[in-house]
């Protein structure tokens, strides 16, 4: 793509139009994507930004604003997505199930039941879903598998706890910023050439990069994501 800009910069960015459409009312579309926001989250030249994306339109990559092939992208990536949070889901089970004590049928069906029957779209999350959907969500975008949790410990320390932390101490709660920020990050330490494959890792970038842009690591309160 001929932009002028790094690959890796070049790659963050498509990866942020890409969920901006998919958090987008008329999915798909990348009209009204903020640059300007999008540069002072990601510390990128909002030029370079401007550049990737007429890159992207005079490839025909974007046409009239709407990413093209987009239905035929979207419900490939969803079941992949999907796919992987059962596999998980399952081994952490079968652990769990080692250290716990014994059930009872009642409380099994109602487990089961859960399972089987998750809340419809526009209930609200639990945090162990929120938690857990954010953990697929770093695990895509680093291109790195997720924990198996044979080692729960050493998981929850590298994993579950850093998440938390970012969804509720950084992101107040605030599911769609946390997954925008994980995101955001976790390209601009790939495209700075840095090595890591956990969460816990990029904490210490996540909140200078808060800092470099407005002084405070409680800046983010009060931010409403553009995606919405």
């Amino acid at each position: 793509m001929r932009s002028g800009v790094k690959v890796g910069i070049v790659s963050a960015i498509a990866w942020a139009l890409f969920d901006y459409a998919s958090q987008h009312k008329e999915r798909g579309t990348v009209d009204g994507f903020d640059t300007e926001m999008y540069a002072v989250y990601s510390g990128f030249d909002e030029t370079e930004i401007v550049a990737v994306i007429k890159a992207m339109t005079d490839k025909g990559i974007i046409i009239d604003g709407m990413l093209t092939n987009w239905m035929k992208r979207q419900p490939q990536r969803e079941d992949d997505s999907n796919e992987r949070v059962r596999k998980w889901r399952d081994m952490k089970r079968k652990v769990t199930q080692g250290n716990a004590k014994i059930s009872t049928d009642k409380d099994k069906d109602k487990e089961s039941e859960k399972e089987k029957n998750p809340p419809p779209d526009g209930e609200q999350k639990t945090e162990i879903q929120m938690l857990e959907h954010l953990e697929v969500v770093f695990s895509n975008a680093r291109g790195t598998t997720l924990p198996d949790w044979t080692n729960p410990k050493a998981t929850q320390k590298t994993w579950r706890t850093p998440i938390r932390t970012i969804l509720n101490q950084y992101c107040k709660g605030d599911a769609e910023l946390a997954e925008h920020m994980i995101i955001t990050t976790v390209h601009k330490m790939m495209s700075d050439g840095l090595t890591f494959s956990t969460p816990v890792q990029i904490l210490k970038t996540f909140e200078s990069l808060v800092l470099d842009k407005h002084g405070t690591s409680s800046a983010l309160e009060g931010y409403t994501y553009v995606g919405k």
